[in-house]
């Protein structure tokens, strides 16, 4: 490559060097046995690759608007904290402005968030806001776990109505949302030519 060549990806972005080096300069300072390194060489190896698997997100995202000005479109996955366990849910989110009953510009908002994908207790939060009105459907696949989720449907919208939503509708249903694709073009280039 040549010297005056622009990076298209800066370096300030990786994630990935800063925590090697941070693993670098904290390895001799760390008096622990070797098992221990290799707990903390493995923990900052899985914290690299969800940054990376962010970042990555990130770029998507910010392509499909620079190609899509006029979508209000967004997708990422989120980290969450249960039982002292980091986890990650997908999200979803759309907005669009829609006529509201009374004739006037009302923006909307479609969020879906998909908890525990690819397991058996697989579930998910579908909710739509519309003038201050909303709607929420939480959908499994698995009986058990749609049978779980419904259990729990008075304790959610009580916190929800404590927080200031107007929960017009709470319902369970059996299955998954619809996914949305991000629908961000791309091309093959050989690099070999």
């Amino acid at each position: 490559s040549s010297e005056k060549a622009i990076s298209i990806w800066p370096s300030n972005l990786s994630a990935q060097q800063q925590l090697t080096l941070l693993i670098a300069q904290q390895a001799p300072v760390i008096n622990t046995g070797q098992k221990e390194q290799d707990e903390l060489s493995r923990l900052l190896l899985n914290i690299s690759q969800q940054l990376n698997r962010l970042q990555g997100e990130q770029v998507n995202n910010r392509l499909h608007q620079q190609q899509n000005p006029e979508s209000n479109q967004l997708q990422m996955s989120l980290p969450y904290l249960h039982e002292e366990q980091v986890h990650w849910c997908q999200m979803e989110w759309q907005g669009e402005e829609q006529q509201a009953q009374d004739k006037e510009q009302a923006f909307s908002w479609h969020l879906v968030l998909r908890f525990a994908q690819h397991q058996s207790s697989a579930f998910a939060i579908e909710s739509q806001m519309m003038q201050n009105q909303l709607h929420i459907t939480l959908w499994a696949e698995q009986q058990d776990q749609l049978k779980h989720l419904h259990q729990h449907m008075n304790v959610l919208q009580t916190r929800l109505t404590e927080t200031g939503f107007n929960v017009s509708s709470l319902k369970s249903k059996h299955g998954m949302p619809p996914l949305k694709s991000n629908p961000i073009s791309s091309s093959l280039v050989d690099v070999h030519t």
